[in-house]
C-alpha cells in the first residue's frame, strides 16, 4: 500500500504573513508547534523524518507548518517573540476549524504548547512533549548561544552542521551535508540565527504551572541540545504529567535508532487506533507480523505497534512463515556469505586500531576548534578523515569492538544472523514487551533455526 504525499496549503495571518502548512494521514488530529528551522516540502525528502511522521500518519490527521521566516511561509520576519509564536499557531488552529486536538511540542515546541494550552485548555485533549523545555535561557550558558547564534548568522554552512552534531553526535557525515543543505534552503543565516536566538528567549514559565492537560514528556538521556534536566523540570511542574526516559544522545525523535521507542510511546500515551490500519485488513483479533513498506505492524496479545524495518525483524518473519520448521543460517544469510574482497590483509592488528581510536579522538576535539574559529574548510577535511577512519574501524572490528576474524562461511552466516535477531528482539522490548518474550521463548539460533511456539500461536 503506497501513501499519499502531504497536502501543501496556505493562509495568511491577520498580520498579512502568509504560512505553509501540510496535512497527512487520517484520525483524530495531531498539530505539530513549528521548531527551530523548517521546510514541510524538503524536510520529507529526509527518510527518517518521514518515516516519523509518516507512521504517525496511520492514527492522526498530522498538521505540521513552517514558522514566518523559514521554510514555505514567508521569509520576511519583523518580531521575534514567544507571543507572536503563540499567535501563528492559534491563527492556524483557527483557520483549520478543528475543535479539539491534541499537541506534539517538539524541542522549542515546547513553550508555544505550553502557552496555548493555558489559554485554550477546552480545545487541546493531550500533549506530548519531546525533547522540550520550559525556559531557553536555562539550556546552556548565555556566552555559549551567543556563539552559537552568531556562527549560524557569520557562517551558516559551518552554523549548520555544529548544530547538526548537537542534534545527533553519531550522525554520519552524507547524512550531515544532506540536512545541512535543507536548513539553508529553509532560511536565511540572519533569519537562522534570529530564529535560534528565539529559542533561546522563550520563556513558558508562567504558564506550565496552570496546564492541567495531560500531558507525556518524551526525552532522549543523552540529549546535548536540550540537556534531560530541562525534561525532567518540565515533568515536574506540569501537574498532570508522566515522563518517559528514551536512551540515547539523539535531540530530534526520527533521529537516532528510538524513532519506533518513541512512535510507540506516543500512541499508548494517546490510546489512538489505527484508521487505516498498515495491512488493509482487520487484524483486531489476530496475530501480526507484517511488512508494508518500510514499516513493520506487529500484533500480539491485543496490542499493536510499529517498527522500522530491519534484517532481523525479517529474519523473524522468515522463521514465523515456517513454523516448526529448521531453516539453515545460510537461506537467511544469502547476502552475508564472505566476498572475495575479503582477505587477512583488510584485518588490523591491536595496535593499529588503538592508533585509529585514539586519532578519532583527536579529530573529534579538533572539529570543535574548527567550529569555533569558523574555519569550513578545517572542518570538511576533519569530517571527511573521520568517516574514513570509522570506515576502517567498521571493517576491522567485529561484535564488542575485538578485532575481526574470518570463519567458515557457515560460522559467520550463524554469528550474523543470531546477532540480527538478538538486536530485533532487544528492540521489540523496548515497544511490546510480551510479544519479545513469546519471541524469545520460541525462537531458537544456531546452524539451523527454528520458530517453534508452545502453545502454538497462530499469525497474519
Amino acid at each position: 500500500m503506497s501513501h499519499p504525499l502531504p497536502t501543501i496549503k496556505f493562509f495568511t495571518k491577520r498580520d498579512g504573513e502568509s504560512i505553509a502548512f501540510a496535512i497527512h494521514g487520517s484520525g483524530p488530529a495531531l498539530i505539530v508547534p513549528a521548531w527551530w528551522v523548517s521546510h514541510i516540502e524538503l524536510d520529507w525528502s529526509i527518510e527518517a523524518y518521514k518515516y516519523f511522521f509518516q507512521t504517525l500518519g496511520e492514527y492522526f490527521t498530522v498538521v505540521r507548518y513552517d514558522r514566518p521566516g523559514a521554510g514555505l511561509s514567508d521569509r520576511g520576519r519583523a518580531i521575534f517573540t514567544l507571543e507572536d509564536e503563540v499567535n501563528t499557531l492559534s491563527e492556524l488552529i483557527d483557520h483549520l476549524g478543528f475543535p479539539t486536538f491534541s499537541l506534539l511540542g517538539v524541542s522549542c515546541g515546547g513553550p508555544s504548547s505550553l502557552c496555548y494550552a493555558k489559554a485554550n485548555p477546552e480545545r487541546v485533549s493531550q500533549i506530548i512533549f519531546i525533547d522540550a523545555y520550559i525556559n531557553g535561557a536555562e539550556l546552556s550558558p548565555a556566552k555559549v548561544q551567543g556563539a552559537l547564534c552568531s556562527l549560524v548568522s557569520a557562517h551558516w554552512g559551518l552554523g549548520a552542521k555544529t548544530i547538526l552534531d548537537l542534534f545527533d553526535p553519531d550522525m554520519d557525515s552524507e547524512t550531515r551535508k544532506k540536512l545541512s543543505a535543507i536548513h539553508r534552503k529553509s532560511a536565511s543565516s540572519d533569519m537562522a540565527a534570529a530564529l535560534l536566538k528565539l529559542s533561546f528567549d522563550m520563556n513558558a514559565s508562567d504558564a506550565v504551572e496552570q496546564v492541567t492537560v495531560p500531558s507525556l514528556i518524551i526525552h532522549h538521556t543523552n540529549d546535548k541540545t536540550v540537556p534531560f534536566d530541562a525534561g525532567r523540570k518540565l515533568a515536574t511542574m506540569l501537574p498532570n504529567s508522566q515522563l518517559v526516559s528514551v536512551q540515547g544522545k539523539a535531540h530530534l525523535p526520527w533521529m537516532g535508532d528510538k524513532a519506533d521507542e518513541v512512535i510507540n510511546e506516543i500512541i499508548r500515551f494517546t490510546g489512538a487506533t489505527s484508521k487505516r490500519a498498515l495491512s488493509g485488513e482487520d487484524v483486531s483479533d489476530h496475530n501480526q507480523f507484517k511488512k508494508i513498506e518500510n514499516i513493520w505492524a506487529l500484533s500480539f496479545s491485543g496490542q499493536t505497534v510499529h517498527m522500522k524495518d530491519s534484517r532481523g525483524l525479517n529474519d523473524i518473519a522468515f522463521l514465523i512463515r515456517n513454523k516448526h520448521k529448521e531453516v539453515h543460517v545460510s537461506d537467511l544469510n544469502m547476502s552475508d556469505q564472505l566476498t572475495p574482497q575479503e582477505t587477512q590483509s583488510s584485518v588490523l592488528d591491536v595496535e593499529a586500531i588503538q592508533q585509529y581510536k585514539n586519532r578519532l579522538n583527536e579529530v573529534s576535539e579538533e572539529k570543535l576548534l574548527a567550529s569555533s574559529s569558523a574555519d569550513e574548510l578545517a572542518y570538511e577535511a576533519l569530517e571527511k578523515e573521520e568517516d574514513e577512519i570509522l570506515s576502517i574501524l567498521k571493517q576491522s572490528l567485529g561484535l564488542g569492538g575485538q578485532p575481526r576474524q574470518f570463519n567458515h562461511s557457515t560460522e559467520k552466516a550463524r554469528k550474523a544472523v543470531a546477532a540480527r535477531i538478538r538486536v530485533a528482539l532487544k528492540n521489540i522490548a523496548l515497544v511490546s514487551p510480551n510479544l519479545s518474550e513469546h519471541l524469545h521463548s520460541s525462537i531458537n539460533t544456531g546452524n539451523f533455526c527454528s520458530y517453534s511456539p508452545k502453545p502454538d500461536v497462530n499469525w497474519l
